[in-house]
């Protein structure tokens, strides 16, 4: 596990998230999980690999993910592009298999309009779904360059909105019933006043 988080660790000091988020993320995906009855080993998972979803910009130009502003939609290409190179680095190493499948596909949505592959339904891992909704969650509920930060219940209605559009029903319909821990946890591990570029 030390090692996992040291390699976290390392990928956040290319980015302008913070160790709260990742925190957040890990717990958000512990929610979801054991809400959906997943076995103990998966939630186990699920809670240390989640930090790992956005590892991929590590390879992404500061001059773009540093960017205090809106980006262009040739860099948002770009920034997508944070998904295959974080499958890229981990693939090959048969621990890191849901990290990988995490890093690649918390981007892709239920209908098939996400990245980078538009693979749509029960195409996408699971474990790729859940990530997507908290990721979603997280950065709603933080200020952005481009946006201010949502009150839960802004966000809670929007990604609800989504249910069988942008994310798994099943998944949807667990997040209603475990929003208020989502809240919980945002407000406990709040982060400090700060700018960031995000990709929803």
């Amino acid at each position: 596990v030390e090692c996992y988080k040291a390699l976290t660790e390392l990928a956040e000091t290319r980015d302008q998230e913070t160790g709260e988020h990742l925190k957040r993320m890990s717990f958000y995906a512990t929610i979801l999980g054991t809400g959906m009855g997943l076995t103990a080993s998966l939630v186990r998972e699920l809670e240390i690999f989640a930090p790992m979803h956005d590892i991929g910009k590590v390879g992404i130009p500061d001059g773009i993910l540093l960017a205090p502003r809106r980006l262009s939609d040739k860099e948002m290409e770009i920034i997508k592009s944070h998904t295959v190179l974080g499958w890229q680095i981990l693939k090959d190493k048969e621990s890191l298999q849901t990290a990988a499948d995490i890093a690649w596909t918390h981007h892709e949505k239920w209908n098939g309009t996400g990245y980078p592959r538009q693979i749509e339904g029960a195409e996408i891992p699971l474990c790729g779904r859940i990530i997507s909704v908290c990721d979603v969650y997280d950065a709603l509920r933080s200020k952005r360059v481009y946006k201010p930060a949502w009150s839960h219940e802004q966000a809670c209605k929007w990604i609800v909105s989504q249910r069988g559009i942008a994310f798994d029903p099943d998944i949807i319909d667990i997040f209603t019933d475990k929003q208020n821990d989502f809240h919980s946890v945002f407000e406990e591990y709040r982060d400090k006043e700060h700018l960031v570029e995000a990709v929803i």
